[in-house]
């Protein structure tokens, strides 16, 4: 066993005094079952390297993939994609576009300039896709007045599809 070294007074080098190390603790890695050492300040490591830890995840480029698709939590059969496709289409960004110059910028509730606004479907977008980008079908409105619509977030109140 090496002794500890001093310092020219008697004291000791590097760390902690030998009566103060505390023993490595044994475990042993769940998935590849390999019994390894850890130091009492690693006491939270599960897996014997590196390699091991991330075996059975899918990398790309040294980074984890989120789950996409059907392996996400909140996955509802690619309901959304269809209408996030649509609102990055120019037909959408357009028509969008036009119903605020339409109504000159200004909510047709409560006639509020400068503030958010919102290009609202009066005909709602998911029942109503042959109204999509047509003009008439759109309105602007504030933020707090788009929450107060019926359809607002697919509140379906009283609109008959």
């Amino acid at each position: 066993m090496k002794l500890p070294e001093r310092d020219t007074k008697g004291r000791f080098r590097g760390g902690p005094r030998p009566w103060q190390r505390k023993p490595w603790i044994d475990k042993v890695c769940p998935k590849c079952g390999t019994e390894f050492s850890v130091p009492p300040c690693l006491d939270r490591v599960v897996s014997c390297s590196p390699a091991c830890r991330h075996k059975g995840n899918t990398f790309r480029r040294g980074q984890k993939v989120l789950l996409k698709g059907p392996l996400h939590w909140n996955w509802k059969n690619g309901s959304s994609t269809e209408r996030r496709k649509a609102m990055m289409n120019y037909d959408y960004k357009h028509w969008r576009r036009s119903v605020f110059e339409r109504d000159n910028f200004t909510c047709q509730m409560c006639s509020r300039r400068g503030v958010y606004l919102n290009a609202d479907h009066i005909l709602p977008w998911s029942t109503h896709p042959d109204k999509r980008y047509d003009i008439s079908n759109g309105r602007t409105l504030c933020l707090e007045c788009h929450w107060q619509t019926p359809t607002f977030a697919g509140r379906l109140k009283g609109v008959s599809p």
